[in-house]
């Protein structure tokens, strides 16, 4: 087994807290550290989204073959139902009606 040993050295602590004491010197840390931190939070946001995703998998029972399957038989469905929408009623030629009378 291997132990390191520690020697501190009272002059090196005061000089480290001089270094860390300097604003100046902690600016470019700080600013590395909060990008870290950003970015960090994007994909601890996106692995959280993955994990929920799979635990909805798993509790419908699914694969994820089978939930692209049904999000693309949905997705004909809507467009089924737009094209319903968007189709005209047929209408009558000659006589229009307008409040009540005939032209």
């Amino acid at each position: 087994m291997f132990f390191i040993d520690y020697q501190i050295d009272a002059i090196g602590l005061i000089d480290d807290y001089e270094y860390v004491s300097d604003q100046n010197a902690m600016k470019p840390l700080s600013i590395l550290i909060m990008v870290l931190s950003v970015f960090n939070l994007f994909f601890c946001i996106m692995n959280m989204k993955l994990l929920n995703f799979h635990r909805y998998l798993i509790k419908h029972n699914m694969s994820t073959y089978d939930y692209i399957i049904l999000l693309k038989e949905k997705e004909k469905k809507a467009q089924k139902a737009k094209v319903k929408k968007i189709t005209p009623l047929p209408t009558t030629t000659g006589t229009t009606e307008v409040n009540g009378s005939t032209k």
